[in-house]
């Protein structure tokens, strides 16, 4: 059972697998994976993931519509410098304390913003 994973500074990964049948997963390292530009939209709703650090994705653009990570304390995208638009929030993302959106192209953060009543720390956008 597979709880972490790691592609950091994989430089051939341009997109990331489904991850909908790796139910245990809690962690997701994708840290400095410069040709990534596509995020399957698994990984954002995925209910077990505490940790996602997409730091130095410096190709990626873009992110599913949609955000719902249940379980999620940490999410770094600390200088994906392309990174223009921040997901919705859909429910409940109490656990979220940490959230590093510094170094990106994101202006502003969607309404849905305001249902992450639990951050005790970010980086500003």
């Amino acid at each position: 059972m597979v709880r972490s994973i790691s592609f950091k500074d994989c430089q051939y990964l341009n997109k990331t697998p489904d991850f909908t049948q790796a139910v245990n997963l809690e962690e997701v390292i994708l840290k400095g994976c410069r040709r990534l530009r596509q995020i399957h939209p698994s990984l954002l709703v995925h209910k077990n993931i505490a940790l996602m650090d997409m730091t130095l994705c410096t190709s990626l653009t873009t992110l599913p519509e949609n955000i719902h990570m249940e379980s999620l304390k940490k999410l770094q995208l600390s200088s994906c410098s392309k990174l223009k638009k921040f997901p919705k929030i859909v429910g409940s993302m109490d656990c979220l304390s940490e959230l590093a959106l510094d170094k990106t192209a994101i202006k502003e953060l969607p309404l849905s913003a305001e249902l992450l009543v639990g951050l005790t720390r970010k980086r500003q956008i």
